[in-house]
């Protein structure tokens, strides 16, 4: 959305930090991706009423949840990538090592098409370490904000 947003109004916006963005096409399979969620539950990574409350929305409408995974998935944002770089947006695009759905290769892309400064960090929880991590998200945050 962030990223939509600044191509849509450049002038409005000062810098991005992107971490391990979505806007390429995803290319890990969905049954591995169920298996990480499910090792996530089992790790209790996410907050219950958080989990029962997506488990309540998925089952309200599961046909809806398909076509907005398939959409996420096949999601193309090149050209609005292309806008911020010709806009000369600040921008900084953040990949973690063990992430297998938002790979660092993806996001190496991702910062080519932006000319986006590109940090890596060797942490453990792949797409959502920062759920393990607030801190080092929040320090992350505050480092690149400032700098």
């Amino acid at each position: 959305m962030a990223l939509l947003a600044a191509a849509a109004v450049p002038d409005r916006v000062r810098g991005l930090i992107l971490i391990s963005p979505a806007g390429l096409p995803l290319q890990k399979p969905l049954r591995l991706s169920a298996a990480d969620f499910s090792r996530q539950l089992a790790a209790r990574t996410h907050p219950l009423p958080d989990v029962l409350a997506a488990a309540s929305e998925l089952a309200s409408a599961p046909r809806s949840a398909v076509r907005l995974v398939r959409a996420l998935r096949r999601l193309d944002l090149s050209a609005q990538m292309e806008r911020v770089r010709a806009a000369r947006i600040p921008t900084v695009v953040v990949a973690c090592a063990t992430d297998t759905l938002v790979t660092p290769s993806h996001c190496r892309s991702a910062a080519r098409l932006l000319a986006a400064e590109y940090r890596e960090l060797a942490v453990p929880g792949g797409h959502v370490w920062m759920f393990e991590r607030p801190a080092l998200l929040a320090a992350l945050l505050r480092d690149t904000a400032s700098a």
